[in-house]
């Protein structure tokens, strides 16, 4: 045990970078809350210029297809962390793009999951009746 202690176990004991940084958020200062507040508005003003940018990009220069998509990718994840411009129709199409494919996401993982789990029942259990005649004739005359 002294050992493990002496060969290892010293940098267990000592404070870590993440840990000192954890600390240090969980007694901040109003100062450092202001300051904090101060960097979110920055960061915040950033984003919807970054997202003004690219979408004057895409729309009034002959952009590469490869870097349009790219570019078309970041507006539409931007669309949704900015305010929302109901009467923009970029940041609509970019907005609405964003929502359809985190739906089809969803749904492509829900149908995986059931599709999975009723094959996996199918191939634990398998079937236990045999097919109705009408599917037999059927199959057979497909193949035939």
């Amino acid at each position: 045990m002294a050992a493990a202690m002496r060969l290892g176990g010293g940098a267990l004991l000592r404070r870590t970078p993440v840990a000192e940084a954890r600390r240090r958020l969980a007694h901040t200062t109003a100062e450092e809350m202001r300051e904090v507040a101060t960097r979110a508005a920055q960061i915040d003003k950033t984003k919807e210029e970054l997202f003004d940018m690219v979408i004057d990009l895409n729309s009034n220069y002959n952009v590469p297809h490869s870097m349009k998509r790219k570019h078309l990718l970041l507006s539409q994840r931007l669309s949704s962390q900015i305010q929302p411009r109901p009467y923009d129709p970029a940041w609509r199409f970019c907005r609405r793009t964003e929502r359809r494919n985190t739906f089809y996401k969803f749904v492509g993982v829900a149908t995986c999951d059931l599709v999975g789990s009723a094959g996996l029942f199918l191939l634990l259990h398998g079937p236990h009746h045999r097919p109705k005649k009408w599917v037999v004739d059927w199959w057979d005359k497909l193949t035939s």
